[in-house]
């Protein structure tokens, strides 16, 4: 998703990172984009809702990153799930094996 991201808009850059059980974490990619010249940083959780990750973990990822870079912007962007968006790609989902829905 990222790659095909940055191969079609002129977001830069782009950095994937991962919450917990996998590398990179979220702060490792944040000094990534802020070593690349980024001043305003948008966090997207890839997460359906806004449950504890969103509501805790990330907000608090953006406070512990606002300390360490004090002159970048963070901003955590709403969960994927709650754009109207996603009514769609379900129902795209459902009928490519119910095609009857």
């Amino acid at each position: 998703m990222a790659r095909q991201l940055a191969e079609h808009t002129d977001y830069a850059p782009i950095e994937v990172a991962y919450l917990e059980l996998a590398a990179p974490d979220i702060a490792t990619a944040a000094a990534a984009c802020v070593a690349r010249g980024a001043s305003h940083v948008l966090l997207l959780p890839y997460f359906l809702s806004a449950g504890t990750h969103v509501v805790d973990d990330l907000r608090r990822c953006c406070t512990e990153l606002s300390a360490a870079f004090p002159r970048v912007r963070f901003e955590l962007c709403p969960p994927l799930g709650l754009h109207p968006l996603m009514l769609h790609i379900v129902r795209d989902r459902l009928q490519e094996r119910l095609p009857s829905i």
